[in-house]
């Protein structure tokens, strides 16, 4: 500045209003800059590893925490999964299931400690979680009701109370144990029982059931065998007329051992039967009339174990199956109508006609019951008790259809010094005579080797020569008809003494039928003389004998 001239006092720079005027008056640089989005739009810098260690767990993360902490995994021989209380040892729930299954009990436990409820989402990422857990762990076997421990010798009862209470029972006696040492699955089907009663007598029950001696000591054989599980159990038939009480009977045997809630109806489909025999222990069929033919071979095959294959739901490649081997009881006026393998696993007992003056009401029976149950059921486990200490040293001369049954009979006899074995092989003969009296086909074979003894022939020439004109309704219509009824018909056939064979020609398959005690030709298929049985052959002296299909080197 020079001297004399006014000049305009500067002031001192402010670097803020500098900031601020250019921002008024001109945009800012960095508005041209290619890479302002990029710098804009990045992501906000990561939290501090201390704040994500304190964030808050998810719904399924809580959950499956909270079944860890409360169950372990575990998975069947199907593979079917299971969770398994850590509190509970021996009760195995499903992880599935519309009722008392993992999902809604968590479910309801969620809720109840963070008093909101689990989303849909989260309940099946814990499913997937748990699932994945089961499928790594070891199979172990789970049973419904009864089981055994092949190791010890074993048997279990589970007493079905929420508490898991169990019975053991030894060759030495039974007793009550606080929790299973195997594991056991409930179902809809299992009510729980009172405790039995040490020392327990059968005199009770006997007055409840108008059966003659011999009948009644059959269902008490019965009842022991059921207690074993892993055995073929004949399917009982309790028989009698209008008025026998023959419902009432059969509610109290299945009660006495394996309280339910309901008895079974007859079903429609073989999905509903295979559900139903999947989770009950012991099935009753009410006042069977007729059956068809695919449920009698369901029966047959409930009875030696069964197992059925069905698709899971929501899928086309995952199956599940039901394996099952049950007793089973039936009520019936006339087991007629049932055909020859069915007849074959017949245990039948016919009840007594009830005095009008000896009638009760049913809540008379039920109080009746009520007050002798725990000492009948104590008497049954003393039974089972002494039976499973003699069975493994029990052998049989021959070996009947049922034959572990038989086997459990012929121990019990041991016993208690009951005829009981005698009297069941009585019982198959006169089964298979109400089967072939209901059958007409049969009945008319029957009649045919009465009158000759023996025939030979092919289906076609036995249509000819048993029907009668006009033929019935339910008479076979072609040979192949009659070839399917012959064969269902062989084992009640052969309890009343009569054989059929089958053989094939060249030409066509012939069978004959004899009697049992007619020795035949084994390479005709004829009738042989008493002096050539005698000498020692199998074959008419004209006849070359048979030719072993894999003779030894």
């Amino acid at each position: 500045m020079t001297d004399g001239a006014w000049s305009p006092i500067e002031p001192p720079y402010d670097p803020e209003f500098d900031q601020r005027e250019q921002s008024e008056s001109e945009p800012p640089d960095y508005l041209d800059d290619p890479y302002r989005d990029v710098v804009l739009n990045d992501p906000a810098p990561a939290e501090p590893a201390k704040q994500k260690q304190g964030r808050a767990p998810t719904q399924s993360a809580e959950l499956v925490e909270m079944a860890k902490a409360l169950y372990r995994m575990a998975k069947s021989p199907e593979g079917k999964i299971y969770a398994v209380k850590h509190d509970q040892p021996g009760l195995a729930l499903p992880l599935k299931g519309t009722a008392g299954g993992l999902r809604q009990q968590l479910s309801s436990l969620y809720y109840a400690q963070k008093k909101r409820t689990a989303s849909s989402t989260a309940l099946q990422e814990m499913m997937s979680v748990l699932e994945g857990d089961a499928m790594a762990a070891a199979d172990e076997h789970v049973f419904l009701r009864f089981a055994d421990d092949a190791a010890t010798g074993t048997l279990y009862i589970d007493l079905g109370t929420p508490d898991g209470q169990t019975i053991a029972v030894t060759p030495t006696g039974w007793k009550l144990l606080p929790t299973s040492p195997v594991l056991f699955r409930r179902s809809a089907l299992i009510s729980p029982m009172p405790h039995p009663q040490q020392g327990g007598s059968l005199e009770g029950l006997r007055k409840l059931i108008n059966i003659p001696e011999s009948g009644f000591r059959l269902l008490i054989g019965w009842l022991v065998a059921s207690c074993i599980h892993d055995i073929p159990h004949p399917i009982l038939g309790i028989i009698g007329q209008q008025g026998t009480a023959k419902t009432s009977a059969m509610k109290l045997l299945i009660q006495l051992i394996s309280p339910s809630p309901a008895t079974s109806n007859i079903p429609d489909k073989v999905d509903d039967w295979a559900t139903t025999a999947y989770n009950a222990p012991i099935i009753g069929l009410d006042n069977v009339s007729t059956l068809k033919p695919w449920f009698q071979d369901a029966l047959c095959k409930a009875v030696t174990g069964d197992g059925y294959i069905k698709r899971e739901n929501y899928s086309d490649s995952d199956i599940t199956v039901l394996h099952f081997k049950r007793p089973i009881v039936i009520t019936s006026i006339d087991p007629g109508s049932l055909q020859g393998d069915v007849s074959d696993r017949l245990l039948r007992v016919d009840l007594d006609p009830i005095p009008e003056n000896g009638r009760r009401t049913e809540k008379e029976v039920k109080n009746e019951f009520d007050s002798i149950r725990r000492s009948s059921h104590g008497a049954i486990l003393d039974l089972l008790a002494g039976v499973i200490g003699i069975l493994p040293n029990v052998k049989l001369e021959e070996m009947p259809r049922m034959a572990d049954f038989a086997r459990v009979l012929a121990a019990l006899d041991q016993v208690t010094g009951w005829t009981t074995l005698e009297d069941y092989l009585k019982t198959t003969t006169e089964a298979a005579v109400d089967v072939i009296e209901g059958n007409l086909f049969a009945a008319a074979i029957r009649d045919l080797i009465e009158d000759c003894g023996v025939w030979t022939g092919t289906t076609t020439e036995l249509l000819e020569k048993v029907s009668p004109h006009p033929r019935p309704q339910i008479w076979p219509k072609t040979p192949g008809a009659a070839g399917g009824a012959l064969k269902r018909n062989i084992p009640p056939l052969k309890s009343i003494g009569i054989s059929v064979m089958s053989h094939r020609t060249s030409t066509s398959r012939r069978y004959t039928i004899s009697k049992t005690d007619i020795p035949i030709c084994q390479t005709c298929f004829g009738e042989m003389s008493i002096n050539t049985v005698k000498s020692g052959a199998i074959v008419h002296p004209l006849c070359q004998e048979p030719k072993e299909l894999f003779p030894k080197e």
